[in-house]
């Protein structure tokens, strides 16, 4: 299958004149240490390039994230980084879509009690190969899909629902030999949002819960979540602060609730311009063994 949706979507492509693209280049570099241990450091390149091109109801998509890092070993990873691109038919009633697709199936914001996409060698969140119909009923969508993932067959059923402030979502599939479903939602509580998934799994019986709120602060923007998910308990929080029209100051945390806790907390700093960004961030993590500092620091220019 794999093969025959890659020619459909090469076909498409051909057919594509003049496609809308835009994307942006990184540059980045590195450096870590733990007490007692030399310090590392690494350096690397990263781009985002999407494309599009629409006939009549037909439209043509691709997003690419290719990347390069050089280790402190000394070797190369380089990554192409295909994370979509795929060939669509849109109607009033009713999407045909045929392709490598994304599937968000969660709520959550910051953790993952469960994921369909995969992710690549880079960590970057990717699609599957997939054929997916998608009908819609007013406030109501129905969503069926068939995606081919770690040499298996997956289907899936989806369905959303918007009721006002209120939005519902669930999942039905079969993956890994085991039959999964969830529902999951987001509404407003007062001021504050407020989401959450439940997820359930047979062959054996396992069961995953997340649930989270956001709000502002004046004029910051915070979340915060916990998951359980059996022997791995989670707990996390982002804070994100405008310092200005350009500058953004951004707090992220999480941490792994067991016996020997772990996690890592990340401040960064970051300037938008007109045609890019930089960024400055100071990285702390803790665990079982001693803890590590680092920084980073990046370059991007958007096209």
């Amino acid at each position: 299958m794999k093969r025959i949706l890659a020619v459909l979507v090469c076909i498409g492509f051909a057919a594509a004149q003049a496609p809308q693209v835009h994307g942006s280049l990184a540059w980045g570099f590195g450096a870590h240490a733990t007490p007692g241990l030399p310090p590392l450091a690494e350096w690397g390149l990263s781009g985002h390039l999407e494309g599009r091109y629409e006939v009549g109801a037909f439209s043509v998509e691709a997003v690419l994230d290719p990347s390069f890092r050089a280790l402190p070993s000394g070797e190369g990873q380089a990554v192409l980084g295909l994370r979509e691109a795929f060939l669509r038919y849109r109607s009033p009633r009713f999407d045909v879509t045929l392709g490598k697709l994304r599937f968000p199936l969660e709520t959550g914001r910051l953790l993952l009690p469960f994921a369909l996409d995969e992710v690549s060698a880079a960590g970057v969140r990717q699609g599957v190969w997939a054929a997916q119909v998608d009908a819609f009923f007013g406030a109501t969508r129905l969503g069926v899909a068939l995606a081919y993932r770690d040499a298996h067959w997956v289907p899936l059923l989806r369905a959303q629902r918007s009721f006002g402030s209120l939005d519902l979502s669930g999942n039905a599939l079969y993956v890994d030999g085991r039959a999964a479903v969830s529902l999951g939602g987001s509404g407003l509580v007062g001021t504050l949002v407020a989401h959450g998934e439940a997820w359930g799994f047979t062959a054996p019986f396992e069961g995953r819960v997340l649930v989270g709120l956001n709000g502002f602060l004046n004029e910051a923007l915070w979340t915060l979540e916990g998951a359980w998910i059996p022997c791995r308990p989670q707990v996390a929080g982002q804070l994100l602060l405008p310092l200005s029209e350009t500058d953004l100051l951004a707090v992220d945390g999480r941490a792994l609730l067991k016996a020997e806790s772990e996690g890592h907390l990340t401040i960064q700093l970051s300037r938008a311009l007109a045609d890019g960004e930089y960024a400055l961030a100071l990285l702390g993590g803790f665990g079982p063994g001693s803890p590590t500092y680092g920084v980073r620091v990046e370059t991007r220019s958007f096209f």
